[in-house]
């Protein structure tokens, strides 16, 4: 599978750059930390926020908040280190996910995120798809090398407890 095997509409990348304020040559890095806490997974997919707080301590980089859902709302207590840029107001559906054409990173739980950006891939991205564990998913595969569908995404398997 070639990359990007996805292409977003190009209006509606310009869009989204536009609404996004200019960084300079700081790294645009884009946060998803949860998913659906109905999925029978979700305690070996989703973090907590704060667990991504030392991110904040990092140079010369912006963070852009994508998520959506039931993490939506731990976005809104303050944290040490970790600030952000919140767009996700005006994201409604996968369209609106041109946003993510505009990052130069995303750092992401098992989501469909993690999907589209790996799909969208190009030359300038690299998308990491954190992992709690490997067992039990086909998705699994990716640590070892294999990418069968977010076919750019660099996998890091999160250890540790929540």
């Amino acid at each position: 599978m070639a990359v990007p095997y996805l292409s977003p509409d190009e209006g509606l990348v310009e869009d989204w750059r536009k609404r996004m304020p200019h960084t300079g040559s700081a790294l645009k890095v884009g946060l998803v930390w949860a998913g659906s806490p109905g999925n029978k997974n979700d305690l070996n997919r989703s973090i907590s926020l704060s667990q991504l707080d030392l991110l904040g301590t990092v140079e010369n980089v912006v963070f852009f908040n994508l998520q959506k859902g039931s993490g939506e709302a731990q976005a809104k207590q303050p944290l040490a280190n970790l600030h952000f840029i919140g767009l996700t107001e005006d994201i409604g559906d996968f369209a609106s996910t041109a946003l993510i054409a505009n990052l130069d990173l995303v750092i992401c739980v098992d989501t469909s995120v993690a999907h589209l950006a790996g799909l969208l891939a190009n030359q300038h991205g690299c998308y990491c798809h954190l992992r709690r564990t490997g067992a039990g998913c086909w998705r699994g595969k990716i640590v070892r090398g294999i990418r069968p569908c977010a076919c750019s995404a660099n996998a890091i398997l999160a250890t540790g407890k929540r």
